[in-house]
């Protein structure tokens, strides 16, 4: 991995109900091996949100980051570093680490598409 800070999007199904879906906006550097980034509540209020495809009404938005913000408020300013392991079936698992310690409840399986693989994030 090359050394220095990038930019990356992220789409986030926060709510299978709509389906509802963040797009997360931030940056991240590289330590080591993994790619880190430091959980910035404030942040969370430039996140786009939208909602069966559509922007969220100013409520809506409010109504999620809020509870976005309460659930991120213990991790506020730590440090969220992750690793992408390869396995034999052609996905990876993403391991995560919080401030240095590792935290495998946090691990998810994934595999990288691009937008016009075809994928959606979607429930």
């Amino acid at each position: 991995m090359s050394s220095g800070s990038y930019r990356f999007e992220n789409e986030i199904l926060i709510d299978a109900d709509g389906p509802v879906i963040l797009l997360e906006r931030a940056i991240a550097t590289v330590q080591g091996n993994k790619l880190c980034e430091t959980v910035r509540l404030a942040e969370i209020d430039k996140f786009a949100i939208f909602i069966n495809g559509k922007p969220a009404t100013s409520a809506e938005r409010a109504r999620y980051r809020a509870n976005i913000k309460e659930k991120f408020a213990p991790i506020a300013g730590r440090a969220i570093c992750t690793s992408v392991v390869p396995d034999e079936d052609g996905l990876q698992t993403v391991e995560a680490s919080i401030s240095g310690q590792r935290l495998p409840i946090l691990d998810y399986t994934m595999k990288w598409v691009g937008p016009n693989d075809g994928w959606k994030v979607a429930p």
